[in-house]
């Protein structure tokens, strides 16, 4: 309940700036594939991997790391609310990616 509370408090502070991140990342993957004249098909897998990143790794690792005992701690809560955050950016560019299959 703690860490739920933590990503409350500040997802206002980091979730805008978190939202940005995925679309960007996703630009990248498909200017680069693009750039490597990848099909397009394969162009939009490299773009959803860019943007969809291993974050339940980074918050183990940041919970890992900071030694505390809660789930979320305070070094982790970027990568918590980017594991909220990608799948917002993600998923409705995943539907257009099928719709113009």
């Amino acid at each position: 309940v703690k860490s739920w509370e933590l990503v409350q408090a500040h997802f206002q502070q980091l979730g805008i700036a978190l939202l940005f991140m995925p679309l960007s990342m996703m630009l990248v993957g498909l200017s680069i594939s693009h750039a490597a004249r990848l099909s397009l098909k394969e162009s939009k897998t490299v773009a959803i991997e860019m943007s969809i990143q291993n974050s339940p790794l980074a918050i183990a690792l940041a919970a890992t790391i900071s030694g505390g005992s809660e789930f979320i701690t305070a070094l982790a809560l970027p990568a918590a609310i980017y594991s909220l955050t990608m799948y917002l950016v993600a998923l409705p560019f995943i539907g257009i990616f099928r719709f113009f299959d």
